[in-house]
């Protein structure tokens, strides 16, 4: 059971500059396709152990803006 957690504290990382840059620009009043091009340009930016984390931004970002009829 130790070996777990220590495995966990392990691989906890406080959250990139670039990804705490993408949480605020999707609280921004700009419109969703703005957003998107941000997001995208800083999660080429972002370390790689964060990839997945940006994925999931982008992806609730266009079913929300599709949801939202554009």
């Amino acid at each position: 059971m130790n070996d777990i957690l220590n495995r966990i504290k392990q691989n906890h990382r406080e959250p990139s500059e670039q990804l705490s840059q993408a949480q605020e620009i999707l609280r921004q009043s700009i419109p969703d396709e703005d957003k998107y091009q941000q997001i995208e340009t800083l999660a080429k930016q972002a370390p790689s152990y964060e990839r997945e984390q940006f994925g999931d931004l982008l992806s609730n970002l266009v079913l929300r803006s599709d949801s939202n009829g554009g």
